[in-house]
């Protein structure tokens, strides 16, 4: 389900909703989450997965804490967070 373009990072959004269903409830009846005026989305026990469609595009995953001045460091980076590496979608 469409919950539409968030106002701050600009990315298309989108509600599933069977991963907020109890298997009992009218379907009909699961509140859609509204965008925030910051671009949140308030997460409550019973919320869904909420996605967001990337736009295509190459960039930087991973952390690493062995040198502050290089891309991704994190001082709190785990020994199996993975290597910094390119991704392209």
């Amino acid at each position: 389900m469409p919950i539409g373009e968030n106002p701050v990072t600009h990315l298309w959004e989108f509600y599933e909703m069977r991963s907020s269903w109890d298997g009992v409830q009218d379907p009909r009846t699961i509140l859609i989450p509204q965008h925030r005026g910051d671009g949140s989305i308030e997460v409550m026990g019973d919320t869904g997965i909420v996605f967001v469609l990337l736009p295509g595009g190459t960039f930087l995953l991973g952390a690493q804490r062995q040198n502050a001045v290089r891309p991704h460091f994190d001082p709190d980076a785990r020994r199996d967070d993975p290597p910094v590496h390119e991704v392209t979608l």
